[in-house]
């Protein structure tokens, strides 16, 4: 009975630490999610930026 509830408890444990590290997984997962899109985001910024910085460069000399 002791080798038995041992042996349950042992499951158990690897029960929950699979659960742990699958979630760990996940977390990671989400992660990275957020740091690609923040690079496509920052991305995007600097494009816009450099359009505008044109555009007011050319509406400049196209105006003198």
């Amino acid at each position: 009975m002791n080798e038995d509830q041992k042996a349950r408890e042992w499951r158990e444990l690897k029960a929950a630490e699979a659960a742990f590290f699958q979630s760990l997984q996940f977390l990671s997962e989400r992660v990275r999610r957020a740091r690609r899109e923040s690079l496509v985001c920052r991305a995007h910024f600097w494009e816009v930026a450099s359009l505008l910085a044109l555009t007011l460069i050319y509406c400049y000399f196209v105006s003198r």
